[in-house]
């Protein structure tokens, strides 16, 4: 603050101009950042979400009639999905009944343990809707969600999906740079135009008080400033003159 106070007129202009806008650039790119991320996990979850209940209506009849060999198929037709990481069924008592896990993310499905157990105490619609919340925690690079498994209004099972959510993350990025990339060019552009046009309000004062400074060393009182201004600088500058001629 000290240092603002300081500061010559046109820096202070200058320096109110970029903070107003630089604040508003930065609100922006914010605004956008966190609606980037936002939009970006409700459309992977909306697409996991959809993706789980085709599975899951699929594999009822694997787990009824305890065809590992069928819900392995179904399970590895997740495959035509690059972010699937890994799924997994479960029979209704909680024990693994078939899983799958894509070549391309093998490490970090082992390292996520999607495969192991969920720790749920009870399969109702609540402690998996618990689960799925925990398994997708917003800044989390991966998204599991948890679906149950119904045949004829009876719970078979549960399926346990998980994505990679590096290439969203890496999308985000991207536009997120752009935007920011074009912050810094705006900030640039308005520190320019701020210089430019705050001359045009310090320079008729600074001639005002080079004038009233060389009037007072030398008593000279037919010193004038030249206006050409139509604004309040310059009735400011024709009442400096008018002042010298009646002194």
């Amino acid at each position: 603050m000290p240092y603002f106070q300081r500061s010559s007129l046109s820096r202070k202009l200058t320096m109110m101009s970029l903070l107003s806008t630089g604040s508003a650039l930065v609100c922006v790119f914010l605004a956008f950042a966190v609606a980037s991320v936002l939009n970006g996990r409700k459309d992977e979850g909306m697409q996991l979400s959809s993706l789980a209940g085709v599975v899951a209506t699929n594999s009822a009849d694997a787990l009824v009639f305890n065809d590992r060999s069928l819900a392995g198929t179904l399970l590895a037709a997740l495959a035509a999905k690059e972010e699937i990481s890994s799924a997994a069924l479960y029979d209704r008592k909680g024990r693994l009944f078939a899983s799958w896990q894509s070549p391309r993310h093998a490490n970090a499905s082992a390292d996520a343990g999607v495969t192991t157990p969920p720790q749920l105490d009870a399969f109702d619609d609540a402690a998996l809707a618990a689960a799925s919340q925990a398994g997708s925690r917003i800044w989390s690079p991966r998204m599991r969600l948890y679906r149950p498994v119904m045949k004829e209004d009876a719970q078979a099972g549960v399926i346990v999906i998980e994505a990679d959510l590096l290439p969203m993350w890496l999308g985000i990025a991207k536009s997120v740079g752009v935007i920011g990339a074009a912050t810094c060019v705006s900030l640039l552009v308005s520190l320019v135009l701020a210089r430019r046009f705050t001359r045009s309000i310090a320079d008729p004062v600074t001639k005002l008080i080079h004038t009233a400074r060389k009037v007072s060393e030398s008593q000279n009182y037919t010193l004038r400033v030249a206006n050409g201004r139509n604004d309040e600088l310059g009735a400011l500058i024709d009442s400096f003159n008018t002042m010298l001629a009646q002194i």
